[in-house]
């Protein structure tokens, strides 16, 4: 139990850091544009099925953000679903760019 302690106490001092706006909307936003896209794209780059890439991107997002609503709690922080909402719209931000630089990439390319 003591080890949980210092890792939430962890968490809550590293989340701190990233902290640039009072209510964390936009580091959510963030946070789930980085996690969906980099996930659709890994995914998609060794399958080659965009379909499944950009669900697999978006679920990871939003089971992340579902995670991380639970933990807040736990290291002092509130549930607020404005943060998974936010993450979700994220996510969408992060597959459509993931679109978009894969188009750039298949123009320049050939």
């Amino acid at each position: 139990m003591e080890i949980l302690k210092k890792l939430f106490a962890l968490i809550n001092r590293i989340e701190g850091y990233f902290r640039i706006t009072q209510n964390g909307y936009a580091e959510h936003f963030i946070i789930g544009a980085l996690i969906a896209g980099l996930i659709a794209f890994l995914y998609f780059d060794k399958t080659k099925n965009a379909l499944k890439s950009v669900v697999l991107g978006i679920t990871t997002a939003f089971f992340v953000g579902l995670i991380k609503e639970y933990v807040d709690p736990l290291v002092g922080g509130d549930k607020d679903k404005m943060d998974l909402i936010f993450t979700i719209l994220g996510s969408f931000s992060g597959v459509i760019l993931f679109f978009l630089f894969s188009i750039i990439k298949k123009r320049y390319k050939g």
